[in-house]
């Protein structure tokens, strides 16, 4: 499935404690990370989303926000992982969005988002089918890398993929999948 690489490397990294999951969606990405983790925390914007979330995770702390225009209600430093798959685009600012989140890792924690890009041969390719008007920001991929290394994250892991239904296809780079962590 989409979401057995990560999971991979989420194991391979060792990690467990708190996740937040922001645009948790319908939980199916937290679902599969669940055995990793003590705690499971989930955002989305859509209350439909989130009420279909709580059936698929009881014990899952989830909650309603928009991610663009609300702080994160959480102390600074609280979660060991936090993930952002396709969210970031659809923010008014990548930067300012990354502060909020980094302010709640802890150190040594890790950042996964992904999200697409505008300046690889596929995202040139695929910005003009993209017809979600929802996508307001495609950045540069060397943006974001740029946007990371500021925030004083180190990039342990990045590659491009396009995204097939419930698949994803490495090696054509529409998306960038970033596995960052806070110094």
């Amino acid at each position: 499935s989409r979401w057995k690489p990560i999971v991979k490397i989420l194991k391979e990294l060792k990690t467990s404690g708190r996740i937040l999951d922001i645009g948790c969606a319908f939980g199916y990405f937290l679902k599969r990370a669940a055995p990793l983790f003590q705690e499971l925390h989930g955002l989305d914007i859509s209350g439909f989303a989130i009420e279909k979330a709580k059936r698929e995770l009881p014990k899952a702390e989830l909650r309603v926000l928009d991610i663009d225009v609300a702080e994160l209600p959480y102390p600074d430093q609280y979660f060991d992982v936090i993930t952002a798959f396709d969210v970031l685009e659809h923010t008014g600012s990548i930067p300012r969005s990354l502060d909020k989140i980094i302010k709640k890792l802890k150190r040594g924690g890790y950042l996964i988002f992904s999200m697409p890009v505008s300046d690889t041969w596929a995202g040139r390719i695929f910005r003009f089918f993209d017809k979600d008007v929802s996508h307001i920001n495609v950045p540069a991929k060397s943006e974001l890398i740029k946007f990371a290394e500021q925030s004083g994250l180190e990039i342990i892991k990045q590659s491009g993929f396009i995204g097939a239904g419930y698949f994803r296809i490495y090696g054509i780079p529409h998306n960038y999948e970033f596995f960052l962590r806070k110094r």
